[in-house]
Formats: C-alpha cells, structure tokens, sequence
C-alpha cells in the first residue's frame, strides 16, 4: 500500500508529502497485499501547485489541530484537551465552575462525564441539565436515553427524564433530569418535593449567558437557590467571564462552594462564512431538489466570503486584525494571495 501512495503522490507532483512517505517505516500488513494497476495514460497527473498550498486549500479540514490533548485515564476513546482535563478535576472534586469555549469545542462530554459520575455513585442521586428552549431539552434528552442505562436493583428508577410546561416524563424517579429554568424553579421551590431537592448532586446549566436576556431572572434566581450544590455553568458567547464568574461565586461563598473559571478559545472545526445573493426571479424550494441548499451553491447564490475583507483598512491601521477573528486554511491562503498582488 505505501509503494502505491507514494506512485501516486508521484503523478499527482505532491513531491514533499512523497518524500515524507517515502521516510516512514513499512509495515508488514496482515491482509493480503493490495495491488492496483495504473492506465497507461496516467502519467502526468500534475495538480499544479504545491504540497502546502492544496492541503491548505483542499484538505484543511484534516488538519490536525493543536489542542494541547493529554493522555488521561478517565477517558477512554481520544485524548481530552487540557482545559477539559481541568474540568474534569472539577467534577471529580465536587467544585463549581464558568466554562466558557467555543461551540463544538467539546462542552457536551463534559456534560457526559458529570452525568456518568452521578449515575455510578448511587442509585438515588441526581443530576439536573438546564437548558433555556424546550427545543434544546428535547434534543439533550435523546442523547442521555440514548447513551445512558443502568439496571436498578429496588424501586421503579429512571436514567432519564423530561420536565417541560407541555411534557412530563420519570421526573420523579429519574436520576438525570432535563428541564427548563421556569419549570425547576417550580421544583425546588415547591414543599413537597424538599426531599428530592435533598439528592440533587449538580445541576448543568447551558447556555447560562442568557441570564442577560428575557426570561433571564429564573437563571439569576436558580443561582442563588443553588448556592449549596455543585454547578456547571456553560457559554460561549459570554462576552464578561471574569466578572461574571465573581459575581457568581460571592453568591457561593457562605456555603464555601468554589467557583472556578475555564477558559479556552480554541475551536477544533472550522467556520466557514457565505454570503447568500439570491438570483431573480426566486425559485420555490420546493420546486427544486432535495437538496435545496446545494442547488443555491450551484446556482452561485451562496457564495464563500473571507471576513478579512469586511473589515476597513482604517480599522486594520488602527487596532489590527480582531482577537476573536478565526480563518479557515483556504481563507488564510486567500489572504496571502491578495497581500502578495498589492
């Protein structure tokens, strides 16, 4: 197989990535051996441009990001990232703490992991996942019935369940509850259910910068209602952590309840911008394919955008590129293109 990769790098003129082929060990494979014949007319198969540049261009996002991931022995499958190594400590030691990081940088198995503790210590404990839509309820309750089960040895006990204004299910006799804010206010708050607020050992709330917004004040609330339990407080759009997070933990202070900042600006997938120019006269989706969105892109009504260019020079001159401004690979060559020519 590498003697064929290394043909084939040759023909396509990917000279570098051949040559560091070339250096690697081969091993021995344990399959019979593939055999593949090339045309007579492969010859020059030349991509005219170089290793660096069709990477860059074609397969940025198979890059390997530098995460700074860490062997860890807590997690099974991959290697955790330093910061979600810290949350782990965290969880693991019963302590508070702000996580802020971008979206998709890897918040959910966190999540995962505090619901897995919760689930192992005891049968009666339980964990509370708060999310701001009752959209975000449904879909995190997939998840957790589809990933998590256990046997109870006594008692008609729940993994999971739901507790919305609209749809209610194992709430009082799950170990793993999503809801709203509104609708845990109610229980906490509500005298007969004082002995299951005794057996919540965290509670996850996401999303928690829309304590700014409207409907905002169940979060504040629940914050102070919970100062005596363990919380995992999630955003990535939170533009304050710093003060927030203090603000937060002046609420747990009494209770000696540590709250903890982790930050991470780090995302492993990348964005990629369009810009949607529609053509006239509009055609109905429905009337198009399937696929609507891939019928825009080949009508060229969804078009790439690089977000360096939506910035000003004078704003460039004066304060520079923006700290939070992320570009894809092809973006970055594209830049350098542009800086080359002018």
């Amino acid at each position: 197989m590498k003697e064929i990769l290394v043909k084939v790098l040759g023909r396509l003129k990917l000279n570098d990535c051949r040559k560091r082929l070339k250096k690697l060990p081969t091993i021995a494979p344990k399959e019979k051996p593939f055999k593949f014949d090339f045309p007579s007319d492969w010859t020059d198969l030349s991509i005219g441009m170089s290793d660096a540049r069709f990477q860059m261009l074609y397969a940025g996002h198979l890059m390997d990001r530098n995460t700074n991931s860490v062997d860890d022995p807590r997690v099974q499958h991959f290697k955790p990232d330093a910061w979600q190594v810290e949350v782990l400590d965290v969880i693991d030691k019963d302590e508070s703490a702000l996580l802020c990081c971008p979206t998709s940088s890897g918040k959910t198995f966190i999540s995962y992991y505090a619901m897995e503790k919760v689930l192992k210590e005891s049968d009666d404990g339980i964990l509370i996942y708060v999310s701001p839509t009752k959209a975000l309820v449904n879909q995190v309750t997939a998840e957790v019935y589809g990933r998590f089960e256990k046997s109870y040895d006594h008692g008609d006990k729940s993994t999971w369940g739901i507790y919305t204004r609209e749809y209610r299910e194992n709430h009082d006799k799950c170990q793993i509850l999503i809801t709203i804010p509104q609708m845990l206010e109610t229980l906490i708050l509500s005298p007969e259910r004082a002995s299951w607020a005794r057996n919540i050992k965290r509670i996850i709330f996401d999303e928690i910068h829309m304590i700014g917004s409207e409907g905002g004040e169940f979060y504040d609330r629940l914050l102070l209602l919970s100062k005596s339990i363990p919380i995992l407080a999630l955003s990535a759009t939170v533009g304050n952590p710093e003060p927030f997070n203090e603000w937060i933990a002046k609420s747990r202070e009494a209770r000696k309840q540590k709250m903890k900042l982790i930050i991470t600006k780090k995302r492993f997938s990348d964005l990629q911008q369009y810009v949607y120019l529609p053509k006239f006269p509009l055609t109905s989706l429905i009337e198009t394919t399937l696929y609507p969105k891939e019928k825009q892109r080949q009508n060229k009504s969804i078009i790439p955008i690089n977000p360096v260019f939506t910035l000003s020079m004078s704003i460039l001159k004066e304060c520079g590129f923006p700290g939070d401004m992320k570009l894809v690979p092809s973006q970055c060559v594209q830049l350098w293109d542009v800086m080359k020519k002018y």
